[in-house]
């Protein structure tokens, strides 16, 4: 289950509140709790809905060859957006992208968007409030068109 979430054993250790050794353990055949395995469940659903969003996204925007997305720069930087790495944050764009026939995705630097005073969307902080349902967890900076 880690593997389809992105997370290494370090990361799920600190995401799901337990020392490296247990998770080790349970990587090596240990029983994992149903709490547990609930957790992961989630942060899966959260990572294919953030992917299904992408996708509803690129269709609205025309589907263009290309799409400019900004993520998370670190795993710091992940977590203050409520994932628990980047890995796990980039593992739901790369769902979408294997849904989404012949898409270049493109990796935005927000630094220098916001210095070269380009339009961009703030950065959604996925799961901000629980009660409502999450935005996605990247900043679509619109189509790009490979011949423009």
């Amino acid at each position: 289950m880690l593997e389809l979430t992105g997370l290494t054993p370090g990361v799920a250790a600190g995401y799901l509140g337990q020392r490296q050794r247990v998770v080790n353990r349970w990587i090596t055949g240990a029983p994992v709790p149903p709490d547990i395995y609930s957790k992961l469940h989630s942060l899966f659903d959260k990572q294919q809905a953030a992917a299904d969003y992408l996708c509803d996204e690129w269709v609205r925007l025309g589907k263009g060859p290309s799409i400019g997305l900004v993520v998370a720069a670190s795993d710091a930087e992940a977590r203050e957006k409520g994932w628990p790495s980047t890995a796990a944050l980039l593992r739901s764009i790369a769902i979408a992208q294997m849904i989404i026939p012949n898409i270049s995705i493109k990796f935005v630097d927000a630094k220098k968007s916001e210095a070269s005073n380009e339009k961009a969307e703030e950065p959604f902080n996925l799961f901000a409030n629980d009660k409502e349902p999450p935005p996605p967890p990247f900043t679509l900076e619109g189509v790009r068109r490979e011949n423009q």
